[in-house]
């Protein structure tokens, strides 16, 4: 699978990380100056960039910054045609400030096509160019031909679109030609038509590193929401007996949840404290960071975690689901 996204010209030499933000490092930040980005890991100062921040009529290169505090490329282009709305994270390996992943959405304006994708080769921010970005490799276009559409399945969706991305189905409910996710519904189903869950406020990018990864994008305020998890860890597993309960909050909210792993798959539920049912979560663990999705008894996301690579005590982010609200968890 890495094979397909490797760039031809990286060097055996080049670390591929996955997921997106997987770098054992203190979380970024920057500043913009004159066209000019600066990064810092903590108090380390990560150098000057003049190569990121592009603005013209045909494009503009932005830095912003994602729930979490640390930095993201989005580029935007306005072409005659192709309309790539684009986000790359910006992570650090070893005190050097990398790209990873571009994740892509394109709207074609003429026959109005929505296309979806991710390309994923690690380049020094130093050597990044916001243009060699703007391509189609790896983009899977959403298509109204497939048989599987006319099932069951879209029976609410009126016009729906499907891509097919592995063994996954794909399908966008939207009643606009135009990119909106905030008005539209994305489910996801396995090769038999079982849903796995819908999501609602939130574009989903299907690829990665790994099968089965996808991103979710969003946006709250001058926040960047950017979720990144993988369908091969949302299977419904029981949780042991013998893993004790623990307590943690979302909020003012307290909690108390379960919560194991199998390789790099977390899956647990939660409760909140003298009320509600349980809700269950899947996700994935990586170095220093987990990010898990929670669904409701019918497949609806209904919130994001972004955490620290802890199981015994959960620190970091929940999002709802459409997007718009933010709570620590801790």
């Amino acid at each position: 699978m890495l094979k397909k996204f490797l760039g031809s010209t990286m060097l055996a030499s080049i670390l591929i990380v996955s997921p997106a933000f997987s770098a054992s490092t203190p979380t970024l930040s920057f500043s913009t100056k004159y066209n000019v980005l600066s990064l810092y890991s903590g108090e380390k100062n990560l150098g000057r960039f003049s190569n990121v921040l592009v603005s013209n009529p045909a494009m503009s290169s932005d830095v912003e910054k994602s729930v979490t505090g640390s930095p993201v490329i989005r580029i935007i282009t306005d072409g005659s045609r192709d309309k790539y709305d684009i986000t790359i994270p910006i992570i650090e390996v070893n005190g050097v400030a990398y790209t990873n992943c571009a994740y892509k959405s394109v709207f074609d304006s003429n026959d109005e096509n929505r296309s979806v994708g991710v390309s994923c080769s690690l380049v020094p921010l130093r050597n990044f160019d916001p243009n060699a970005a703007v391509t189609k490799e790896h983009l899977i276009q959403y298509r109204k031909e497939f048989n599987w559409l006319r099932n069951d399945i879209t029976k609410d969706c009126k016009s729906p679109l499907g891509i097919e991305y592995g063994k996954y189905h794909v399908v966008l409910c939207t009643a606009q030609s135009y990119p909106d996710a905030s008005k539209e519904i994305t489910m996801v189903f396995d090769e038999n038509g079982i849903k796995i869950f819908s999501v609602r406020g939130y574009e989903l990018i299907p690829g990665g590193i790994s099968d089965g990864e996808f991103a979710l994008v969003g946006t709250s305020g001058d926040r960047v929401l950017f979720h990144v998890n993988s369908l091969e860890c949302i299977v419904p597993r029981e949780i042991s007996k013998k893993i004790p309960s623990r307590i943690a909050m979302i909020g003012k909210y307290n909690i108390r949840y379960y919560i194991s792993n199998l390789g790099k798959c977390v899956y647990g539920s939660y409760m909140y404290e003298n009320k509600g049912d349980r809700i269950n979560f899947f996700g994935i663990l990586s170095d220093d960071s987990m990010e898990f999705l929670e669904l409701t008894n019918n497949e609806n996301i209904s919130g994001l975690f972004n955490l620290s690579a802890n199981l015994a005590n959960l620190k970091g982010n929940w999002l709802s689901v459409p997007s718009g609200k933010i709570f620590p968890v801790e």
